[in-house]
Parts: C-alpha cells; structure tokens; sequence
C-alpha cells in the first residue's frame, strides 16, 4: 500500500489553474441584460435563504482553485482563496455557500460546487476522481500537483474501491511527468517509489500495467552513443514487458519501440568504424525488426504504429538509416 499522503502547508500548494473563478459572477454582466430580471430574482432568493448551522462538521476536499469570501455573500470581502487537493472542514451552509476551516487557520466562505464532502457520501470517490481526471488534461506542473492530491485521495477514500488501482496509478505517473519536467530525470524515493508500489499491490491489472510502462521508460538510456549497449538492453526490456503485460493499452506502442531498436541495431553494426562492426549480428536484428513488425500488424491491423513499422522497414530494404546516433531516448520511445 502506498504510504498516507501528508497534508501539504499552504505555502506549499500552488494554483492549480483550473479556471478558479469563472463560474463564480453569479452577478449577470452587460452581455446578458435579457437574462437580468430573472437573475436577480435568483439571487434574492439566494441571498434571504436561511444560514444552516450542521449539527457536526463534516471533512471535505477542495476539488478547484475557488476564492474564500469572509461572509456568506458573493460580494463580500476576498481574504484568500481555496486550492485544490486541500482538505478542509465544513462548519455551516447558505445556499451555494459553504462555512469552512481550512489548514493554516484560515477560515471563510467559498461555493459548494468547488468542494467534495466526504462524509456520508458515497460518490465522493467518483467525484474526487473526475476532477483530478480533469486537472491532470492540462499542460501544466501545478495542475498536474493538484490532480496527483486528488487521485491519491479518491484512492484513500475506499482502498478496495474500484477507483483506487487506476487513481494511484494515475497519481504515479503524475509525479512521473513532474519529475521530467521539473528535473529531466526521475527519481528513485519519489515517482519510481510510487510506481512500484502499484506494481505491488495491483499486479496484473491495467493499472500495474501503465505504472509498469513509466518504470519501463525510467530505465531507458539517456544516449546509446552509437553502441549496441543500451538498445540491446532496452530491447530485453521492452519484450519482459510485452510478455508480462500481452494486452496493455501500450502494446502497440511498445511493439514498435522494439523494432525500432531492432533497426537502429542493423545500422549499429554494420559501422565498419566501430569494434562492435558485425554483419552476422545485423542479419539477425534485421530477422527479429520484420518479426515485430509482422506481430504489429497482426495484433494491431491498420494502426498508426503498424504503418510506423512498414517505415522502418523500407528503410532497412532501402539502406536507410533510421537511427541518429544522438537522440534522447524518451523522445524515441
């Protein structure tokens, strides 16, 4: 199991960018006079609704970047704001309100729809997972933070769920991705821990297979420099995994990495410069790249990656080479 997840101070939680305040002008603007008679009327309504006190606070998550309104009112004054992946208490209710209590002894108002109550709520997992879901689509480090709180929450939530295999593995990969980003590397405490421990406690499923292939990844070559080392390497690699995991979403993907490495084999050793120069041996990657390339478009007829494999070999048919000596090998994967 993979160890609790430690509330984050929040100095320590940046926006997660996840359009924080778009849906909260309740207020209708010049564009939608048609709409202003009925939406003040909502809003009266709104604003003489009673203020309800909870019997007991109820533990929630925040699940969007919202602002924290000092009273139950939209235009009251802003003391702060709420983030995703922030685990709060609500205390009281008005409306679309909620009163909470969040980390760091900031306290306020802040709109319901931007928070899952956990209590007595048995979607709270889907909806923690949905919107972690929704954060980690987009291009951004600090959403993809956020969407990795989220998943790790919704898994917590119910451990035996059918939620939590997927949103852990989905929360490795995450750090994965932040680690690559942020460093260009990953890291054997932090996201390859992560990804382990899916192995661990989901083998055989579709999640172990998706943290198996970033673990796959992380253990690529940085550079083969022009040697056969690393892509022969990486070739056993590759075919550990297809064997282990025969139908996982990335078995297509895969089967192409390997007679890519195949090919860039047959040009590796017919280097006549090189010590490693062997004509035998790249007879025989050229035999085992047709091979994989037959297996594609048997399993994966008609695919991109099966097309991508007709590529490669033309290429050897044609004395191409297909490998650039210098290439990062997480761009060639």
């Amino acid at each position: 199991m993979l160890p609790a997840m430690e509330p984050l101070p929040v100095a320590a939680l940046p926006p997660c960018g996840a359009a924080p305040y778009a849906q909260e002008l309740a207020i209708p603007s010049n564009r939608e006079m048609s709409y202003r008679n009925t939406a003040a009327l909502s809003l009266l309504i709104w604003l003489l609704a009673p203020t309800a006190v909870l019997s007991a606070t109820q533990r929630a998550v925040v699940i969007s970047d919202q602002r924290l309104y000092r009273e139950a009112r939209l235009d009251s004054k802003t003391v702060g704001r709420v983030m995703a992946g922030e685990e709060a208490t609500v205390t009281g209710r008005q409306g679309a309100l909620l009163e909470v209590s969040l980390p760091g002894n900031r306290a306020g108002w802040t709109l319901a729809n931007g928070v899952v109550v956990l209590d007595d709520n048995p979607r709270a997992a889907a909806l923690l997972f949905e919107a972690a879901d929704t954060l980690a689509q987009q291009d951004s480090v600090q959403a993809w933070g956020c969407a990795a709180r989220l998943f790790r929450k919704a898994a917590s939530l119910v451990p035996g769920g059918p939620y939590a295999p997927e949103a852990l593995s989905r929360a490795a990969e995450l750090a994965w991705r932040m680690e690559i980003r942020t460093s260009g590397a990953v890291h054997e405490a932090g996201a390859v821990k992560e990804l382990e421990a899916v192995v661990r406690a989901h083998p055989k499923t579709a999640a172990a297979a998706r943290a198996a292939y970033f673990l796959l990844k992380s253990n690529l070559c940085e550079f083969w420099e022009g040697t056969p080392g690393c892509p022969e390497a990486e070739s056993s690699l590759i075919s550990r995994y297809l064997q282990e995991y025969p139908h996982s979403p990335q078995d297509a993907e895969l089967r192409y990495a390997l007679a890519y490495r195949h090919s860039a084999l047959v040009e590796i050793y017919l280097d006549k410069e090189k010590t490693h120069f062997s004509p035998e041996k790249a007879v025989e990657q050229k035999a085992k790249a047709r091979e994989v390339v037959g297996a594609l478009h048997r399993e994966h007829p008609g695919s991109i990656w099966a097309a991508r494999g007709e590529r490669l070999l033309w290429s050897l048919d044609n004395n191409i080479g297909v490998y650039s000596g210098i290439e990062l090998a997480l761009r060639r994967f």
